[in-house]
């Protein structure tokens, strides 16, 4: 609620309503549709303390069941950065705004990372089990549909910068 007050404070400026309208949307995004337990989840997945090979051996750890949370905790982000590819981290909100909560939330590298790192440490699982073939096919429409918009702003971002280097040329 902070965040879209900051948002619609006219004294703030442009520049630091944007700020503020960026960050109370990634703030939406980090609380619609998860549970108190998933946004713990958050924190860790955000988190600069944590990195791969320590959550690679925590990961490795996890119960059939448990995998099953996180690889649907994980969906729920990719379905949202997929819904919404608009929402990016605000790195900025924490220090202009005193947005802190900005900080703990995953951005969409997090996310695919830890992915990543669960079908490293549970492919065979993945694989084997009849549970996980719905959860990976769900997931591969997501994670096809981010990779195509991914390339589209490669192309994009490419084409950019060809015209402002013949402009300054």
């Amino acid at each position: 609620m902070f965040a879209i007050d900051k948002a619609m404070d006219m004294s703030l400026g442009p520049v630091r309503m944007d700020i503020a309208r960026d960050a109370s949307l990634l703030l939406m995004l980090a609380h619609d549709g998860f549970s108190v337990s998933e946004m713990c989840l958050h924190y860790l997945l955000a988190s600069r303390n944590v990195d791969g090979v320590i959550l690679g051996a925590c990961i490795s750890k996890l119960t059939g069941w448990e995998m099953m949370v996180l690889i649907r905790y994980l969906q729920k982000w990719l379905n949202k950065y997929e819904r919404f590819p608009q929402v990016c981290p605000c790195p900025k909100a924490p220090f202009e705004l005193g947005l802190k909560a900005c900080e703990w939330v995953p951005s969409l590298e997090d996310v695919v990372k830890c992915l990543g790192l669960v079908v490293d440490e549970h492919f065979s699982s993945l694989v084997l089990h009849q549970e996980f073939r719905e959860e990976l096919k769900s997931l591969d429409e997501v994670l096809n549909s981010l990779t195509a918009e991914a390339k589209v702003c490669g192309i994009m971002s490419n084409l950019t910068e060809a015209l402002k280097n013949k402009h300054k040329g």
